[in-house]
């Protein structure tokens, strides 16, 4: 969950590319930093560095991405910098994303399956989860052996798990509470 103060930059540049309606270039200045964040940690700490001067960040900054981004997003996180909130810019790279997302109608679903699933099984998935959700579907497989069979779905906050491991503790659970009913009516 994103903090009032990520949302709150997030919602301003998404405004600000709603408003200049350039919302797909922003998604790309987002994802291109994102990515260099990402692959370059040693970037973030340095920006986080209590003891060197804004104004060297800024130029390390301009240096890096001047020619890959935008103004706008280039001034976002001049303004991280200034105001000493850089720390706070992954989330309000994910929050853009998810506002991004959210208007483009774009889910991103996180399937969980015991087995590798076919390229097959996942085209199956992905189009009845779009049919479902009625949009279009990000789809993010991971493997989780312990499952022993069936799929955890989730999208968003949202979790559909029909794993045959849950269908199995709730069972036991089941006769378990069975169990105990009979001994107390005795």
């Amino acid at each position: 969950m994103a903090s009032i103060i990520a949302k709150r930059y997030a919602k301003a540049l998404f405004d600000l590319a709603q408003n200049r309606k350039n919302l797909e270039a922003m998604q790309a200045d987002v994802s291109w930093v994102k990515q260099t964040f990402e692959s370059q940690p040693q970037l973030e700490h340095m920006l986080l560095l209590p003891n060197m001067p804004k104004e060297e960040k800024k130029q390390v900054l301009k240096a890096i991405a001047e020619d890959s981004i935008s103004e706008s997003m280039l001034g976002l996180l001049y303004l991280l910098v200034d105001k000493g909130r850089i720390l706070y810019l992954p989330e309000i790279l994910r929050e853009y994303q998810r506002l991004y997302r959210e208007e483009a109608r774009v889910a991103e679903v996180s399937v969980k399956s015991a087995a590798a699933l076919t390229q097959e099984d996942e085209q199956q998935i992905q189009t009845a989860l779009e049919k479902a959700l009625k949009r279009q579907v990000i789809l993010r497989t991971e493997v989780s052996p312990e499952l022993i069979g069936g799929l955890v779905v989730r999208v968003g906050d949202q979790v559909f798990d029909n794993s045959l491991r849950t269908k199995l503790q709730n069972m036991k659970k089941d006769l378990l509470q069975k169990k105990i009913s009979q001994e107390v009516a005795r």
